[in-house]
């Protein structure tokens, strides 16, 4: 038996934090956890009396131990006593509503019980809804309908609304009241709580849904209650992509304890001084929030509002790391990279006791090793992601952005190894950010192809596939024409995003088709998508001759050099593709500032093909001789031991100056060192010819 997680994580701010909070010792949990161990086994042992002794002492401590309540139903059923057994398994459902063998007695027992004996029980507790609401005429209506099976009483404070919010609120039956908006959260909520009249407060955004077993939840929870404020699990989807960001919340407390908002941004609740300890529990209750689930528009204004507050809050504060963190992760939203980077190195080389280690600390190490990383400070990223997996190596996106920084430094096989360790942390739900898994996916079918790993490509793209397709509605077969003809207008518009909504349904498993809209990206200068619609055809079927040349084209034009290279180094193994990839790789050489480098892979392209005019142009524009280049190659390889590598590169010197007497010699030289006598003398003999030859015009010219 194991105590429930306990995680603080508060996206968004609102830590499950309290001033004279009484959360139990290690010492007691431990004392707890090895209570209930003995607990089970006096129950396994048929003593279920000395089983609930051992149970509620250990709860008494640690209220909120995983399967203890559920354990401690057991013994009372077995002892006949449905009563308190039912009443143990309320408990133990209000902390984790989705415990399957909790919901399984409970109907049982219930089942069984006569229809006249319900439980007697005193008056119901009441609970209030209080929320702060601007503008929400979207939102507040679906909100509103999904808390109306538990709320005695709904007050919604507007603090300035100019659409039909206020009207919305009033149709539910809300109080309606008005406070001006000071740029502080707090302030409002407060006003929210202020006249309050029920047992139990629940603060809600009008961004929120309550499910309606989190709504059967909370009523078992203040019925039978364990603690005076409990945390929820706060899930939000990001703009529809698939992206979780979870946190526990703050969200029901016991009225008339004076507990009140602090901070006027990422508010908390705090007691008031001189009050007796403040009990917390925190349960597996979801609330999901839809208010990540916007354009890029509407999610960058809340940042700049965001901002502006932070940075009052910092200016009274400026040596509090939590103001530092949410300013990091506010500037990373709005790609203020070096900003962010800024306030995030605070966070990293600090401590605050406000951050979440588990969550928030974490965050902002992946953060900045992704703000590093889009800034291009490699070395700096790479070190920061070390760190993250060093302190935090059970954080699925911290393996993500590890893989995220491998993959853009073409260090395919890193990015494999990280990208797998992300995936095979994705059971359950963990607090903060986690990427999408489909991206996951993504960048690890592009990580094989550049590997040329094809099997493992093609089984990482069904998986991306089946991810973006859960999110999706299914779709008929369709016509590839119309398809394609659709696709064109969509990326002429701009809207090539728009393509994964309207066609992948339909083409996922067409390599023809990907192929094809590949080639239309391409006319339409738009290199990015046309890597990545080839690079599902190549998944699919596999790569024809120049595919993997054309590819890695695609990705140098749309940016990504590394990945370029990869891919061209691979295709100098593909029939007809070895001088053009390599002229290629020279070409990134030359890029990235490595001369030396573009001009070997320049002259390896004219070994291959001696005639081949772009290596010629690009050893000519380096004020090279393509010859000479070709015969200085020839001579590091004889020094290397590399005869037979020599000897090529001097045939192809003599293709493209077959008059020169020097590579006939250097290439009898090579000849020689493998063993050819009688074609070494024959090069030798020939190069004596020219070189009299040679002699004998130059004479005949000087007469």
């Amino acid at each position: 038996m194991s105590r429930k997680k306990r995680s603080k994580k508060a996206t968004g701010g609102r830590r499950p934090m309290l001033s004279r909070l009484r959360e139990p010792t290690p010492q007691e949990i431990e004392r707890a956890l090895a209570l209930c161990e003995q607990g089970l086994s006096l129950l396994n042992a048929g003593k279920p009396q000395e089983a609930i002794a051992r149970l509620e002492e250990a709860l008494s401590k640690v209220p909120t131990i995983e399967n203890a309540h559920y354990v401690l139903a057991l013994c009372h059923e077995k002892l006949g006593q449905p009563e308190e057994a039912v009443a143990a398994l309320h408990r133990e459902l209000a902390l984790k509503p989705g415990n399957q063998a909790a919901l399984s007695l409970l109907e049982r027992l219930q089942a069984e019980a006569e229809a006249g004996a319900a439980e007697r029980q005193g008056p119901r507790p009441t609970i209030s809804i209080c929320m702060i609401v601007r503008n929400e005429e979207e939102h507040l209506g679906a909100c509103l309908e999904s808390v109306l099976p538990i709320a005695d009483e709904i007050i919604v404070v507007d603090t300035g609304s100019m659409d039909n919010t206020v009207e919305i609120a009033r149709r539910y039956g809300a109080q309606v009241r008005f406070f001006p908006w000071v740029d502080d959260f707090a302030a409002a909520r407060n006003e929210s709580i202020r006249d309050a009249k029920g047992d139990w407060i629940l603060w809600m955004d009008a961004d929120d849904r309550l499910p309606p077993e989190s709504a059967t939840a909370i009523r078992q929870l203040v019925a039978r209650p364990l603690a005076d404020v409990y945390t929820f699990i706060v899930v939000s989807d990001v703009q529809r992509r698939g992206s979780k960001a979870a946190s526990r919340h703050t969200r029901l407390f016991r009225n008339g304890l004076g507990l009140h908002f602090v901070n006027r941004i990422h508010e908390r609740l705090e007691a008031p001084p001189g009050s007796e300890p403040i009990r917390l529990a925190h349960t597996d209750i979801v609330v999901q929030h839809v208010g990540y689930d916007a354009s890029p528009e509407v999610l960058r204004t809340k940042a700049i509002r965001n901002r502006g507050i932070l940075l009052q809050c910092l200016a009274e504060e400026p040596g509090n790391l939590f103001w530092h963190y949410h300013l990091g992760v506010c500037s990373y939203m709005l790609g203020e990279m070096e900003e962010a980077a800024r306030y995030l190195e605070r966070v990293v080389e600090g401590h605050c006791p406000a951050l979440d280690v588990e969550s928030e600390v974490s965050e902002a190490h992946w953060l900045l090793a992704a703000a590093y990383r889009q800034l291009r400070r490699y070395e700096e990223a790479e070190q920061a992601v070390q760190r993250a997996i060093e302190l935090f190596p059970n954080r699925r996106q911290v393996w993500v952005t590890a893989g995220s920084l491998y993959l853009e430094l073409g260090r395919l096989e890193e990015a494999v190894s990280a990208f797998e360790r992300a995936l095979s942390l994705r059971e359950g739900l963990q607090m903060g950010t986690t990427q999408p898994l489909a991206d996951v996916y993504r960048m690890l079918f592009h990580c094989y192809l550049g590997l040329g790993h094809w099997a493992q490509a093609r089984e990482a793209y069904l998986q991306w596939a089946e991810e973006q397709l859960k999110s999706l509605p299914p779709a008929p077969p369709a016509d590839p024409g119309a398809g394609l003809q659709l696709a064109e207008e969509l990326l002429a518009a701009g809207q090539a995003t728009e393509i994964e909504l309207l066609l992948l349904p339909s083409f996922w498993k067409d390599a023809g088709f990907w192929r094809r809209l590949s080639k239309k990206a391409q006319q339409s200068s738009q290199a990015g998508p046309a890597a990545e619609y080839l690079a599902r055809a190549l998944c699919l079927a596999g790569p024809r001759p120049g595919d993997l040349l054309q590819l890695a084209l695609l990705h140098l034009r749309a940016g990504a050099a590394s990945m370029a290279e990869r891919v061209a180094q691979l295709a100098t193994q593909q029939e007809g593709s070895a001088a053009a990839a390599l002229n290629l790789l020279g070409s990134i050489a030359g890029l990235r500032g490595r001369a030396q480098e573009a001009i070997s892979f320049f002259v390896r392209a004219l070994v291959q093909d001696p005639r081949y005019k772009p290596a010629i142009a690009n050893l000519e524009a380096l004020g090279l001789s393509p010859a000479e280049a070709l015969k200085a190659y020839g001579r590091d390889l004889l020094r290397q031991g590399q005869p037979a590598r020599a000897a090529e590169a001097f045939a192809a010197a003599l293709q493209l100056r077959p008059e020169d007497h020097e590579a006939y010699k250097l290439l009898a030289v090579a000849l020689r060192n493998l063993g050819r006598e009688e074609d070494a003398l024959l090069a030798f003999a020939h190069a004596r010819r020219l070189e009299e030859s040679q002699a004998a015009a130059g004479a005949a010219a000087a007469c």
